[in-house]
C-alpha cells in the first residue's frame, strides 16, 4: 500500500517480482516506481526493463516497459504512456523531501501533500479546482503550502487542529 522505489540488480536465475493490486511487476534489470491507490496501480520505469501482468494471466493486459513508460493498471485494464526523464525525476523528488508540481490543480497538490503528513491540507474553496500549481515545495511544510495558496491565489489559510483549511478568496 502506498509508494515504493525499487532498484534491482537483475539476476535471470532469480527474478525479482512485486505482487500488488492484483498484478505482478517483474524486474528485467531495472529501476521502477510503484504507487497504489483504491483503483489499481501505477508503475513508472526509470531505467532498464520491467514486465507488468495481471495475476489472472489475461494476455491482453501484459506489457514490457522501457525507460519513460508509465503503466496504469486496474483490475480490467492496462494503459501505457510516456514521460520524459525530467518528469520521472520530478516524481522521485519525494525521496529528498520535495514535491514537484507541474500545472497541478491545487486540490490534487493538497492530496499529494497529505500523503506525507499528519497535518492535512483541506481545500475548502470551490474555485480552487481551477487553480494550477507549478513549482516545488517541501513535502512536510504545511505552513509553506498555506503561504503558496495565499501568495499565488489570494486564498486564506487557517490552522484548525491537525488541519490547515484553505478557504475563501481574500477580499480585494
Amino acid at each position: 500500500k502506498g509508494e515504493a522505489l525499487f532498484q534491482i540488480h537483475h539476476d535471470a536465475e532469480r527474478p525479482f517480482s512485486v505482487s500488488v493490486a492484483g498484478h505482478r511487476v517483474t524486474d528485467l534489470g531495472t529501476e521502477f516506481l510503484i504507487r497504489t491507490n483504491q483503483t489499481g496501480l501505477r508503475v513508472a520505469l526509470v531505467e532498464g526493463r520491467a514486465r507488468i501482468e495481471p495475476d489472472s494471466g489475461a494476455q491482453d493486459q501484459i506489457a514490457t516497459l522501457v525507460p519513460g513508460d508509465v503503466a496504469v493498471a486496474t483490475k480490467t485494464s492496462l494503459a501505457v504512456s510516456k514521460k520524459s526523464e525530467q518528469e520521472l525525476r520530478d516524481e522521485l523528488a519525494w525521496q529528498k523531501g520535495i514535491l514537484v508540481f507541474d500545472n497541478t490543480p491545487l486540490t490534487e497538490a493538497a492530496a499529494e501533500f497529505n500523503r506525507y503528513n499528519t497535518v492535512k491540507v483541506v481545500v475548502a474553496e470551490p474555485s480552487a479546482v481551477r487553480m494550477k500549481l507549478n513549482g516545488a515545495i517541501h513535502a512536510n511544510d504545511g505552513a509553506e503550502f498555506a503561504r503558496l495558496a495565499k501568495n499565488l491565489f489570494g486564498l486564506n489559510a487557517e490552522q484548525r487542529g491537525n488541519e490547515i483549511v484553505i478557504g475563501s478568496l481574500d477580499a480585494q
